[in-house]
């Protein structure tokens, strides 16, 4: 006999195909005074990196992610990501709802005391699948031709045309149009608001 099997489901396992990211903010800009207060005395704290579903469709399952390098961060197991919808993974979560206020999707924080942190000179970010596939690896630096004003100055790394550029190119990113970033949503502005 023969079966035919006809997928339905919107649920995609996540690969290089449907997810990326897209805003990597490695060295940011140092505490206020009220962050101060409230104990966060490293800037490394408010580190985040961005994933984007890239399909406007189907939902992904993040379940088997894995930061390997630059740091190390396994997804939680059901975790998914909604068509066309921004996920954060957070140095330490707490900090970044003291910077950032909250209404994110955050899935994470990968920080464990002094260690696991983005490397504020650069280094190499591998985000596998869950067969250990990558489903996005580059290195960055901090000196050009990268941009170098995210290099602890406030502003974060942000994927131009994320799916469509090559995230090993320099070329690729710019800093982000505001200091601290813009985690969660599209960091794209209009022809009038980048000309002011």
């Amino acid at each position: 006999n023969t079966i035919n099997v006809t997928g339905t489901s919107t649920l995609v396992p996540a690969s290089a195909t449907n997810l990326a990211v897209s805003e990597v903010m490695y060295h940011p800009g140092p505490p206020t005074d009220p962050e101060l207060q409230a104990g966060f005395q490293d800037q490394d704290d408010f580190e985040f990196i961005e994933l984007v579903n890239l399909s406007e469709t189907q939902t992904v399952d993040l379940t088997g992610l894995a930061f390997v390098n630059g740091i190390e961060y396994q997804f939680p197991d059901n975790a998914t990501l909604g068509p066309g919808s921004r996920a954060l993974v957070t140095g330490r979560e707490a900090a970044f709802l003291e910077r950032y206020g909250a209404g994110f999707l955050i899935l994470g924080s990968y920080q464990d005391g002094n260690s696991n942190k983005l490397a504020n000179d650069g280094e190499r970010l591998v985000l596998n699948d869950a067969s250990g596939t990558p489903i996005t690896d580059f290195s960055w630096d901090h000196n050009a031709p990268w941009p170098s004003s995210a290099d602890g100055l406030g502003f974060s790394l942000v994927l131009m045309v994320p799916g469509s550029n090559d995230p090993a190119l320099p070329g690729s990113w710019r800093t982000s149009a505001l200091s601290g970033g813009n985690p969660g949503a599209s960091d794209a502005i209009d022809l009038a608001g980048w000309q002011s």
